[in-house]
C-alpha cells in the first residue's frame, strides 16, 4: 500500500467516520489489548501440541522451518518476469476454494446450534463461490455478513476505504463483489440468503425460519 493511500485511509477513519467513534471497548477487549499476543501465545491459539493447525486439516507448523519463499525476491524468484497462465490461475482458484481456514463467528455458532435444534443437516464453508457460511442441501447458501468486512451501508458510505488482502478498496467495491458472488450462485441454480450479523443476532429465530422455508418453495425442515 502506498504512503498516499495510507494517509487517505487514516484521514477517512478519523472522528465520527471511525466505527469505534463514541464507543468504549468492553472489559474483555481491554484485557486482550493489555495482554497482547506474543509469539508463544499466538502459536498456542492457532496450533495444537503436535504443531498441527487447529483450523486447517492440511496445515502443519514445525518450529524452525523457513517458508520456501522467504527472502526469494527479484531474479532469484522462479516466477520473476513471468505470469501465471489462465490454466494455472484456475487451478489456484480451485485449490483456494477447497482450503479451509475460516474461523466461525459468534453468529455462525448461534445459527449452527439453531439448525441442530431443528434437526437440519448442514455444511459449513463448502467449496462454492464465496464459500457460504452455511450450506443446506440441495441448494441453499447462507451468508452471515459482518458489518465491517462487508461494509454495511447503514454505517459506511460507498467511497469509504478498506484494506483487504493488502489492497485498498472502497465499500462500493465490496458491495459489487458480494453482488457478483450472489449472481454467480443464483445463475448456477442456488438459493442465496444474506443476513447482516447484527440483524441476525437481534432476531435469530426469525432469520432461522427464513432459512428453513426457502429453496424455491421447498420445505427444508418440519
Amino acid at each position: 500500500m502506498s504512503l498516499e493511500a495510507r494517509k487517505k485511509l487514516s484521514e477517512q477513519r478519523k472522528g465520527k467516520n471511525n466505527p469505534m467513534y463514541g464507543k468504549k471497548p468492553n472489559a474483555k477487549q481491554l484485557a486482550g489489548l493489555k495482554k497482547g499476543w506474543d509469539k508463544e501465545t499466538w502459536r498456542q491459539n492457532w496450533y495444537d501440541e503436535n504443531g498441527v493447525h487447529k483450523y486447517g486439516k492440511n496445515t502443519v507448523f514445525k518450529a524452525g522451518n523457513v517458508p520456501w519463499n522467504k527472502g526469494i525476491k527479484g531474479e532469484r524468484n522462479g516466477m520473476y518476469g513471468r505470469k501465471h497462465t489462465e490454466k494455472a490461475k484456475a487451478i489456484m482458484r480451485e485449490t483456494r476454494l477447497k482450503t479451509r481456514f475460516e474461523l466461525e463467528s459468534k453468529q455462525e455458532r448461534i445459527l449452527h446450534d439453531l439448525l441442530d435444534s431443528r434437526d437440519t443437516e448442514f455444511e459449513t464453508h463448502v467449496p462454492l463461490p464465496g464459500k457460504p457460511d452455511v450450506f443446506i442441501k440441495p441448494n441453499v447458501c447462507v451468508f452471515l455478513d459482518g458489518e465491517y468486512w462487508h461494509a454495511n451501508p447503514k454505517t459506511f458510505c460507498s467511497n469509504y476505504l478498506f484494506t483487504k488482502k493488502r489492497k485498498v478498496v472502497t465499500a462500493q467495491d465490496i458491495w459489487d463483489y458480494d453482488e457478483s458472488i450472489t449472481k454467480e450462485l443464483e445463475d448456477r441454480g442456488y438459493v442465496v440468503l444474506r443476513f447482516w450479523q447484527d440483524d441476525f443476532e437481534k432476531n435469530p429465530e426469525l432469520m432461522l425460519e427464513s432459512i428453513l422455508i426457502s429453496g424455491r418453495g421447498h420445505l427444508l425442515s418440519s
